[in-house]
């Protein structure tokens, strides 16, 4: 009968080994609680424009196009007075009509003759990056407009506050439009660091769509 005896030392090496591992699990779950918790807190201020075509057409991505100006154009008029989101989403939902108008209007000055669906509704978007920002994937609050079918590709911005403007390039213009220091860092710097929190939060919401969106 052999016995082996298992040295003190090495008993202590793997339980400090273990210990390390479960305090790096545990750093690494509080990072990414925050990381979530900080996109979250951005996509409460936030509201996007979500425009599906009608087709890949070349013509039908073309006369997206054409809607989306007429629509941020009509939006721009429409929440020049909102001083929150809150009024945002008030005065989106009562001018639907007004919006959906601005659609078919764009499609008749090209000649064509379009259906449209708006609606507010809160999606699941993708890491987004535009000329001087990115957003992080996550739910945010999204005006949807729906051309015909709806089965072509998208355009996406943000209609409230106005980030999508050519005026709001520095992080200062961020801020002043009510995004926190942290926000705007958040959407505005590049470099590794970001990449990595950027992917991070893809994982994430692919994690809570999977668990909760059935």
């Amino acid at each position: 009968m052999h016995i082996r005896y298992v040295s003190s030392e090495g008993f202590f090496m793997r339980k400090k080994f273990l210990i390390y591992i479960a305090i790096a699990f545990a750093l690494a779950l509080v990072f990414t609680m925050a990381l979530d918790n900080q996109q979250k807190n951005l996509s409460e201020k936030l509201i996007r424009l979500h425009v599906v075509g009608a087709t890949d057409s070349q013509e039908d991505q073309k006369l997206k196009l054409k809607v989306k100006d007429e629509i941020v154009s009509q939006v721009d008029m429409l929440l020049s007075e909102a001083g929150t989101k809150a009024d945002a989403v008030e005065i989106l939902n009562e001018n639907m009509d007004l919006i959906a108008a601005a659609a078919i209007r764009a499609a008749d000055a090209e000649g064509e003759s379009i259906s449209v669906r708006c609606s507010l509704e809160i999606e699941s978007f993708p890491t987004r990056q535009y000329d001087t920002f990115s957003l992080p994937a996550g739910k945010y609050t999204s005006l949807r407009v729906i051309i015909d079918q709806g089965q072509g590709h998208n355009w996406w911005c943000v209609i409230y506050p106005k980030v999508c403007s050519d005026t709001v390039v520095e992080k200062e213009d961020f801020q002043e439009l009510g995004l926190s220091e942290d926000e705007t860092d958040l959407i505005t710097e590049s470099g590794t660091e970001y990449k990595i929190k950027f992917k991070l939060l893809e994982v994430i919401e692919e994690i809570k769509t999977a668990l909760f969106d059935k």
